[in-house]
Order: C-alpha cells, then sequence, then structure tokens
C-alpha cells in the first residue's frame, strides 16, 4: 500500500508548484488551502507525512500541528513556511513536534528527500509497534530486531532533537549578532556539517578510518605538522560520523579565522570498556563568535556521549575531546 503525504498551504501557487515538483514520486498527495479541510481528509485517510504552512487564515498552522500531534501521533510533521522569526520557529517545533522545519523558497532536491526520510521513518515507526504487539513472548531472535529497530529510532530521535537545539542556538546566534553575514555563515555551516553526520547510527568500522576522515577534513594541519595522529588499526563498533563533525566543524571555525589551531594530538587507548580515542587541540581563539559556538559543542557532545572539555584562556586554550568505542571480536 502507498503511503500518503497531505500538504496544507492556503497559497494556490504554492500547492501548483507543490503539485508539479512531486509529480514523480511514490506516495498518494492530497492537497487543501485550509487546515478544517485538512482534518476532515485525515478523519477518512492515513496520512503518513503532513507538509503544512504555518500562516494560514481561521486556523494556522501551530494549531493544526497541535491537533495532529494529539490525534495522530505517528504522523510525521513538516513545516514549509515563509516566515523565520525565532518565536515561530521554536512554537512549531515544541509545541507541533515537527521532524523538520523547511523555509520558502525551497530547493526541490532538499524538500523531496525530507519528505522521503519522513515516510521511511513513519513506516519504521509503524514496524516496530507492530513487532511489538505481535512478538511478545517470542523467541529471542525477534526480540534481537526488535531492539535494534527501537535502537534505531531512538538515534533518529536523538538526532531530531539535536537538530532541534541547533536551529534554536542558531536562530539566537543570528538575533543577538543581528543577523550580521559571518555569523549567518558560520551558523550556515553548522547546520550542513552536522546534517552531513545523520543518521548516527552506530557502526562496524576500522580505527584507521577515523583516521582517514580527520586527514580529509585538516589537510592543512598534516601539511604544517601540526597534527599528530597515533591511532591504532583496531575494528571497533559506534558513532564514527559525529565524532568526524567534531573535527571538521572546528577545522571550519580555523578557515573562518575564528580560532587558530596550533597543535593536534590524536591517540587511541584501550580501555575496560573498549577503546577511547583521545584529541587535544591547543588553539587560540581569535574572532568574535567561537567561544559561543564552542560553548555550544559542550552541550551537542552530552546527547551523543562525547566528551568536550575547554581549559585555559582564550590566548592558549586546550579542547579535549574524548569518545569510547566498543571492540569488534
Amino acid at each position: 500500500m502507498k503511503h500518503s503525504v497531505l500538504f496544507v498551504d492556503d497559497d494556490n501557487f504554492i500547492l501548483m508548484a507543490l503539485r508539479k515538483a512531486i509529480v514523480e514520486e511514490d506516495y498518494v498527495p492530497y492537497f487543501t488551502t485550509n487546515a478544517k479541510d485538512a482534518l476532515a481528509i485525515m478523519e477518512k485517510t492515513n496520512i503518513s507525512v503532513i507538509v503544512t504552512d504555518l500562516q494560514m487564515p481561521t486556523m494556522n498552522g501551530i494549531d493544526l500541528l497541535k491537533i495532529v500531534k494529539k490525534k495522530y501521533p505517528d504522523m510525521q510533521k513538516i513545516v514549509l513556511s515563509g516566515f523565520t522569526q525565532l518565536d515561530q520557529v521554536l512554537d512549531s517545533i515544541n509545541d507541533g513536534d515537527i521532524n523538520k522545519y523547511m523555509t520558502k523558497p525551497w530547493a526541490v532536491e532538499d524538500l523531496l528527500r525530507t519528505i522521503r526520510e519522513a515516510i521511511t521513518f513513519y513506516a519504521l515507526k509503524k514496524e516496530k509497534d507492530k513487532l511489538a504487539q505481535s512478538l511478545e513472548g517470542s523467541n529471542t531472535t525477534y526480540k534481537n530486531v526488535f531492539k535494534m529497530m527501537g535502537g534505531r529510532l531512538e538515534c533518529v530521535e536523538k538526532d531530531a532533537f539535536s537538530t532541534r537545539e541547533i536551529l534554536a542556538f542558531s536562530f539566537s546566534q543570528m538575533k543577538k549578532y543581528h543577523g550580521s553575514a559571518k555569523i549567518i555563515n558560520l551558523c550556515e555551516i553548522l547546520c550542513l556539517t552536522f546534517l552531513n553526520s545523520v543518521p548516527s547510527y552506530p557502526v562496524a568500522f576500522n580505527l584507521q578510518k577515523i583516521k582517514d576522515g580527520i586527514r580529509n577534513v585538516m589537510p592543512e594541519l598534516i601539511a604544517s605538522g601540526k597534527l599528530v595522529v597515533d591511532i591504532k588499526d583496531e575494528k571497533c563498533h559506534g558513532n564514527i560520523r559525529f565524532t568526524v563533525f567534531l573535527f571538521e566543524f572546528l577545522a571550519m571555525l580555523s578557515r573562518q579565522n575564528e580560532l587558530e589551531i596550533f597543535e593536534c594530538n590524536i591517540i587511541s587507548v584501550t580501555c575496560s570498556e573498549g577503546i577511547t580515542l583521545q584529541s587535544d587541540f591547543k588553539i587560540r581563539v581569535c574572532g568574535n563568535y567561537a567561544l559561543d559556538f564552542l560553548n555550544f559543542l559542550i552541550e551537542l557532545c552530552n546527547t551523543y556521549d562525547h566528551s568536550f572539555r575547554i581549559k585555559g584562556s582564550l590566548e592558549n586554550m586546550a579542547i579535549l575531546v574524548e569518545q569510547t568505542y566498543q571492540l569488534q571480536s
């Protein structure tokens, strides 16, 4: 059975553009110009994903999403709006529990990819619920499958939470610094670099892969001899993509002249829990915004079980990053 996607926007020209954009997509689309009709469609049809505007007459998108959240908790919610005020964004995220906030005008490929990912997550959630009902008391094999799916859902929920935090942080920074071009650019780099690191599913990998990833994102440090990497050749299991994200974003801050990296030592140490990657950056903060971003990375790392610590003064600062991975036999 095909999934159904509901598009809600009071602007018929927007709906016409959406019809054209999704013409080759493999789901059943529904279109309406108001929240009342949208709710009527949901009463009669199993909708997997709703894509809605915020500013609409009679009932706005936030109120619509509150109802959807209560009556159809599994439905995936995407906001497609021309309004980017921080208050509206946060209201839709917190009250409507949305999965993605996209601004108009949109990039067609980004929109299509976002809807496909939402459908995949919806199907995964439904499958998990189905298994939970039918596999209760079943054999260990099925229970392990259920556990794996639950673990993946936990990762997706963690990524969604972090995405919301990054959006809230980015808007607060743009508001704090009055939307300067430099802060907008840094926030864009943060968002895009993080999105490249998701989904954050733990995977099996060789620790040398991190070494290769570091070389790719920090070539200038290698060329200058400031980067020393001493990593064992071990088979591990864990969230490698977030680790590489941290290195990549620190490198980006350096390229944006927000901080200067004097030295970086990265080593692997065997411990009782597996193997710990320890990264020691010696830096100098030279931009106006770097410290805000570094402090935010501390909070973000807590979500992904990475240790991120800052020591010293702005002129002579050390950043210590640690992450433990399981060893694979």
